[in-house]
């Protein structure tokens, strides 16, 4: 659909605003007076003047005659809460066919929303069908849903009917994406949900539609989930239309999840192409006594994907949010681990200096994939127990520096393993906040990432500078467990 307005918009321009381009170099270079030869600056700036002010109107204009309805019908809305601007959208409607006698109607929506620092797309096809007395209309809708930045994906189908003072609509959503992660140190899915709507006007003032909403939320019933309690609740909200430029909105919602009742001022803006400002500005005409004017009525539906949450780590969690923090058992939030992105710990000090291997053993390359482009530069805690598998098969094993950290107990745990090269990347980017690193050149940590028969990975905390060094050289090591 862009594609087609794009091209359209392409030979628009160039049909009919580059002959005012052309006339208006021409004013510049055959002028007799000698005028704006001599101010060729002041020249350039009015032909640019020219240029734009048609390409806004004719834009203006075209946008108004032209058979995409959706850049005349747009809809652009903010939403004010006791926070201040909290969200933004804008929404626009494209017919597709209506029957000769407007009985079958067949329109797709689609609308952006920002809120809460995510943003969400989505779009719905919708057929509406109009009595032969034109006095109601039966609806139905299917659409999808798409939030940034954690990529969770819905869908959603439903049924409405409204006659020229009343309404009513019923939609149900269905996740689609599976468990992602969200905030720091907790995972997201998507819920499933249903959400009813009534509308109503009075006949002596059309321009006031009033509406409340009832929605019930199903989260997945998991052990991690911080509450496995369906949410429920209720909106109200009023809509006042004054001009057809400007819709006001007021709304309320509670639910089970929330302790104070919320509220949210909108302002919404219809603006369309090509109208005149004093029909901006003008009171909205409404015909009660029909709803044909009504078949291409947006649906209005929950266009914010609802999640559950669950902590990433039950043991070490809520306690210690922040990267950096102390948990209650002791040891410190150290980041996200990029082994499954999941919150990663460490113990508040290095447990020493340690060889890769016994040492003084040959030199021998472990089934461990080579750091490069492998797994191995990431998978910590499977790079150790490949290690420690190893032990009592002779040298070069034991495996020093992952025995050590695979035979650790301390703060309550004993799953603890010597990282990889990625992990202790992670933890060097926060090392002021995790704190107790050496940082006096080279302060070389040793990975569980092999580079080699002959070397490991190392990270310098000092710069870190990633490295290979012989297995059989003293270097720091600090544990971690998920």
């Amino acid at each position: 659909m862009i594609k087609p307005i794009l091209f359209a918009i392409f030979i628009f321009l160039y049909v009919s605003v580059a002959p005012i381009c052309f006339a208006a170099d021409d004013e510049l270079l055959n002028d007799p007076s000698g005028i704006h030869k001599s101010t060729a600056k002041g020249g350039l700036e009015r032909a640019k003047e020219v240029v734009i002010d048609a390409l806004v109107n004719r834009a203006s204009q075209t946008a108004g005659q032209s058979d995409y309805d959706l850049l005349n019908r747009l809809e652009f809305e903010y939403g004010f809460s006791e926070g201040g601007l909290d969200r933004y959208s804008v929404l626009s409607v494209q017919p597709l066919y209506s029957s000769q006698s407007g009985a079958h109607n067949f329109f797709m929506q689609g609308g952006y929303t920002n809120m809460d620092g995510r943003d969400t797309g989505g779009g719905d096809l919708v057929y509406r069908y109009m009595t032969p007395n034109k006095q109601a209309l039966y609806g139905a809708h299917i659409g999808f849903d798409h939030q940034w930045p954690h990529h969770h994906s819905r869908m959603n189908a439903g049924v409405d009917y409204k006659t020229s003072l009343f309404g009513a609509r019923a939609t149900h959503y269905v996740g689609l994406s599976d468990w992602r992660s969200g905030e720091v140190g907790f995972e997201e899915k998507v819920m499933d949900g249903t959400d009813i709507e009534l509308s109503g006007r009075l006949s002596s003032m059309p321009e006031l539609e009033l509406f409340t909403r009832g929605f019930h939320w199903s989260p997945e019933d998991d052990a991690q989930t911080n509450d496995g309690d369906d949410l429920w609740g209720y909106e109200v909200s009023a809509e006042y239309t004054p001009i057809n430029a400007a819709t006001f909105r007021v709304s309320g919602t509670d639910d089970n999840d929330r302790n104070d009742f919320s509220g949210e001022v909108a302002i919404r803006f219809n603006y369309r192409l090509g109208m005149g400002w004093d029909d901006l500005i003008s009171t909205p005409s409404y015909d009660l006594s029909s709803v044909k004017e009504r078949r291409f009525d947006k649906i209005r539906r929950e266009r914010t994907i609802r999640m559950q949450q669950r902590s990433t780590n039950i043991a070490s969690g809520p306690d210690c949010p922040n990267i950096g923090d102390t948990c209650a058992d002791g040891s410190i939030f150290a980041g996200l681990s990029p082994d499954g992105n999941v919150r990663m710990f460490t113990t508040p000090a290095d447990a020493g200096s340690f060889t890769w291997n016994d040492g003084f053993g040959p030199p021998v390359n472990t089934a461990i994939p080579d750091c490069g482009a492998s797994s191995g530069c990431t998978t910590g805690e499977a790079n150790t127990l490949t290690l420690v598998a190893l032990n009592g098969g002779g040298s070069p094993a034991p495996y020093a520096a992952a025995e050590f950290c695979n035979a650790l107990s301390a703060h309550g745990h004993s799953d603890w393993y010597l990282p990889s090269q990625n992990e202790l990347l992670v933890m060097y980017s926060n090392l002021t906040l995790i704190g107790g690193f050496n940082t006096v050149f080279p302060a070389r940590y040793w990975s569980s990432s092999e580079d080699n028969g002959v070397g490991a990975r190392v990270v310098r905390f000092s710069d870190g500078i990633i490295d290979n060094v012989n297995k059989t050289t003293s270097e720091d090591i600090r544990c971690v467990r998920k």
